[in-house]
């Protein structure tokens, strides 16, 4: 891969952070050192097929390689003194510390996408609101003015899913490895978009009152 590519991908931050979500059973298998040590075998396995030069855009089917991928894990770490993994345990923390996935990326962004619009359109909000008062109080002004807080508030709150999706994408996805299109934490940055879309809506969406309000 292009070396001009700058990622701040933090390796012990990572490692807390991958350990927190591995499942039980694997998490109690490996020790952190063993853990750096299967990372480390999946860089040399990587560069010895000749996939991390590929190009930055190149999507690799990583899934065909992860059979050979375990059995060189396998080896290595026997013949290092390590003792003998299980072919179960090695394949499911191969596929949680190997590659990075194209969807998360695009999920991450469209995440933190809707928050930015979310949160330009309560800005651009209180500004209108500002601009259209006129000093007198009637019924419409107190609906628009109390759905204008509701609104507001499920706008302020986007920036959660959005950090959510920032934080799992940084400390889980290393960009220097070959990109596949999915991986573990997929499913995880799919449902933090799923809530940034009911957040958008319920955002957005008007009460009848307010129609009426406004009408």
């Amino acid at each position: 891969m292009s070396e001009d590519i700058e990622f701040e991908y933090d390796g012990d931050d990572s490692l807390q952070f991958i350990m927190n979500f591995l499942p039980e059973s694997v998490k109690q298998k490996f020790s952190d050192d063993e853990i750096c040590y299967v990372v480390d075998l999946i860089y040399d396995f990587y560069e010895l097929k000749g996939l991390m030069d590929a190009e930055d855009d190149e999507l690799i089917d990583l899934d065909a390689y992860d059979e050979e991928l375990v059995a060189y894990i396998i080896k290595n770490a026997f013949n290092d003194g390590f003792g003998e993994f299980e072919d179960e345990d090695v394949a499911l923390a191969a596929r949680f510390l190997g590659g990075w996935a194209l969807m998360n990326l695009i999920l991450a962004f469209l995440t933190t996408l809707g928050a930015v619009v979310l949160l330009w359109g309560y800005i651009a909000g209180k500004k209108r609101e500002t601009y259209l008062f006129t000093g007198e109080y009637d019924e419409a002004t107190f609906i628009r003015q109390d759905e204008g807080k509701r609104r507001g508030l499920y706008r302020l709150s986007s920036v959660v899913p959005a950090l959510i999706g920032i934080i799992v994408f940084v400390n889980t996805q290393d960009l220097r490895l070959p990109m596949r299109l999915t991986d573990h934490w997929t499913v995880v940055l799919v449902l933090t978009a799923l809530v940034q879309v009911i957040v958008c809506i319920l955002a957005t969406k008007r009460s009848e009152e307010e129609k009426q309000s406004l009408s």
